[in-house]
């Protein structure tokens, strides 16, 4: 048995049409870092609130090490939550931030015990000789370093994490997810992390789990993103940016500017696409694509180009060597390993988004009647 089995869980908010959570079957292994990802809305936060017991499933189940969760009050559940914003005691110190929880819950045994536990997580998430600093005093990284520790203190079977770094800055969010990975090895945490941000989740996690209208689309290692992506949406959403039509016979992709072959498994199909990441063309001067400047996008370190390969739109970045004008002309390939076939799933509708009706609006109504 997994350490967390997620069976057949379905929510509906009340007043809402569309569910939140569809019949959604989810396993974890003990020690594993799982990541949620996915945009605002998809469904993420609402999952981690119901293991966490914050939201009640219309059905469905959660086990979390052979326990069922049903009618468990969140409290009694053996998980520890750190939330977006830390919610540390303004008036207490580091120290004591930290080590208020076990001591209510009387999981010290001495005094000489509260001190020696408490310091060595501050040592852990490295705050040493900030103990007695008042939480007012501290920068958002270091609050979320207390946060952090005072969850794991409570030494949690499972620690739930909903987008922690995202109030923080660039630099520091890389910072701090580096050392939340670490200090989780370390101490053979079990942790599901809900974020929408691509680069933090493959940092971050040994597992990604991406939601869409609230299902998994795909679970699976950071790396079968970028390689293996399981559908259009999942390829666009991990930086696919080409998407070519395409027709799949005994592993060979025929699309309008070449024929390739690929590692894909599946039937032939005439109604499939060929993905292909823009970093995979490399120029050649005896390469098989034919490609026309479109335009030119210098980035630095790279140059963004669009082309045009026999009437077809293509997305290359490339090395900065000779840069290339609208209206060169080139030959390039692409490497292996940098395209893909799936299916050619219709894309989502846009949702429609009704107008809140904010003060503003509402004066301007005033005024027109």
């Amino acid at each position: 048995m997994s350490f967390l089995e997620i069976s057949n869980l379905s929510k509906t908010y009340k007043g809402s049409e569309k569910a939140c959570i569809t019949d959604l079957n989810l396993t974890l292994d003990k020690g594993e870092i799982l990541v949620f990802l996915g945009p605002s809305g998809c469904g993420k936060t609402t999952l981690l609130k119901m293991i966490a017991g914050l939201e009640t499933p219309d059905s469905g189940s959660i086990v979390i090490d052979g326990e069922s969760m049903d009618n468990i009050a969140t409290e009694k559940r053996p998980i520890a939550m750190v939330f977006q914003k830390p919610y540390l005691f303004k008036n207490m110190t580091v120290f004591g931030n930290i080590s208020f929880a076990p001591k209510i819950r009387g999981m010290f045994g001495s005094k000489e015990e509260m001190v020696s536990e408490t310091q060595r997580y501050i040592d852990l998430v490295k705050l040493t000789g900030l103990e007695e600093r008042i939480s007012t005093q501290l920068s958002g990284g270091q609050e979320q370093r207390v946060s952090l520790a005072r969850a794991l203190i409570l030494k949690p079977k499972l620690l739930l994490l909903d987008e922690p770094l995202s109030a923080l800055d660039a630099g520091l969010r890389v910072e701090m997810r580096e050392s939340i990975r670490s200090i989780c090895k370390e101490l053979g945490q079990t942790v599901i992390f809900v974020t929408h941000d691509q680069e933090e989740a493959v940092a971050l996690a040994d597992r990604i789990a991406l939601l869409a209208d609230g299902k998994i689309v795909q679970c699976a290692r950071p790396s079968e993103f970028y390689n293996h992506p399981a559908t259009k949406g999942v390829a666009r959403f991990f930086g696919w940016k080409n998407v070519v039509p395409c027709i799949y016979e005994s592993g060979i992709a025929k699309t309008d500017f070449g024929e390739f072959a690929t590692g894909c498994s599946g039937s032939n199909d005439s109604d499939k696409v060929m993905v292909i990441r823009p970093e995979a063309f490399v120029k050649n001067e005896t390469g098989k694509i034919r490609c026309e400047v479109v335009s030119t996008s210098f980035m630095g370190s790279r140059v963004d180009y669009t082309l045009s390969a026999s009437g077809v739109t293509l997305y290359a970045s490339m090395p900065v060597k000779t840069i290339h004008n609208p209206g060169d002309v080139f030959n390039a390939d692409i490497t292996e390993g940098g395209y893909w076939v799936v299916d050619n799933e219709p894309d989502p509708e846009p949702e429609m988004v009704k107008e809140k009706k904010t003060l503003k609006s509402l004066i301007k109504s005033m005024f027109r009647k």
